[in-house]
């Protein structure tokens, strides 16, 4: 069935009488479960992927792509553990004093397990240098975590 305008979609839901009916035409957005959403949602995110040496980290990749899309710039990231530049998942970004709240802010959009973000000076060469921000997480992405 084709229909021709937004009103005639509304009359023919409201005529149809069987529960189990899904109308499927040029109106209407295909309904996909939340696995189907993070693979075409990391399909769409691997167009933000920095363009680096060394690959990102399997466990922090998709939190980076997600605030690279923000338009946050990200500077280093590391899935944390054993072996690694971390204790925890964590991702330095560049920004201003308000950086810190925006990536707050896109974290809670995307539901990340964030423990904390940090304002961050560090001594090199025994010299202060920074500031930058740090996003830390609870846990690696669950999809990857899961896979190990």
């Amino acid at each position: 069935m084709r229909i021709k305008n937004v009103k005639n979609v509304w009359s023919v839901v409201k005529k149809q009488k069987r529960k189990d009916w899904v109308m499927q035409d040029e109106f209407t957005t295909p309904v996909m479960s939340s696995a189907a959403r993070r693979f075409t949602e990391a399909d769409d995110l691997e167009q933000f992927a920095p363009d680096i040496d060394m690959d990102l980290d399997p466990g922090i990749r998709r939190y980076v792509l997600i605030f690279r899309r923000a338009g946050i710039e990200t500077i280093e990231s590391c899935e944390g553990g054993p072996g690694h530049s971390f204790p925890e998942p964590t991702i330095r970004f560049a920004g201003n004093s308000g950086e810190g709240y925006r990536a707050a802010s896109v974290a809670m959009t995307y539901g990340l397990p964030v423990l904390a973000i940090r304002r961050v000076w560090d001594f090199v060469d025994g010299e202060l240098a920074g500031p930058w921000w740090e996003i830390v997480f609870r846990t690696k992405e669950p999809f990857i975590a899961a896979i190990e």
